[in-house]
């Protein structure tokens, strides 16, 4: 037979290496493509987190510089803090009182009967929740929270347990994602601060 009419084939062994590379390739594309899921997944989660966790706070500081909101001179204090549960008292409306007195609206009426005149804000270091109290029963404000801190002050800006010397509520929160990062194998956490001041106590500098 002439050179020219030869055909060769693979042999096993050239077979079985190509086989085995092209394996190895394989595998290490499926890895590269799980940890990039990883990857994206656990920046979605941190993204959320931080969003959750800033929403919260804006809320919550919402809720603080009201507090105290007292034109008839209602005997109530403005806030109160215990076991991690925060007390914020308004006279806000509630002239037009309604059959349920969280139905209720209109001006002021000397009462905290109406919703969001005692709103609470209670931190569960157990399930690592924000839950929130606005008259209608408590509901969760932001899940993977590792720290809600209040510190208090006063007029001049010194520290204060107090309530009644309260002019200036700092509220502190930490959002830890509930994914691990791919590379560090450690949750991510964004701490987030602000300093309110209680508009029926102080101006803000802010407004």
């Amino acid at each position: 037979m002439s050179a020219a009419r030869r055909q060769y084939g693979f042999s096993l062994i050239e077979l079985m290496i190509s086989l085995t590379i092209l394996t190895i390739l394989s595998g290490s594309i499926l890895v590269l493509v799980r940890e990039n899921q990883q990857l994206y997944h656990g920046m979605q989660d941190y993204a959320a987190a931080t969003q959750s966790a800033r929403i919260s706070l804006d809320l919550i500081a919402r809720y603080v510089r009201q507090a105290g909101n007292n034109p008839l001179n209602a005997t109530f204090s403005p806030l109160s803090y215990s076991e991690n549960t925060l007390t914020i008292r308004s006279d806000l409306t509630g002239s037009q009182a309604a059959q349920s007195p969280l139905d209720s609206f209109g001006d002021p009426d000397k009462q905290l009967t109406a919703a969001f005149e005692q709103i609470t804000v209670r931190y569960d270091s157990q399930t690592k929740q924000v839950l929130l109290d606005a008259g209608y029963g408590e509901d969760t404000l932001a899940e993977n929270i590792g720290q809600l801190r209040f510190d208090f002050y006063d007029s001049a800006g010194v520290a204060t347990t107090d309530m009644s010397q309260v002019t200036q509520v700092a509220i502190t929160l930490e959002a830890v994602s509930a994914l691990a990062d791919p590379q560090t194998k450690k949750a991510n956490s964004i701490t987030l601060s602000t300093r309110v001041y209680l508009r029926s106590k102080t101006a803000s500098p802010l407004g």
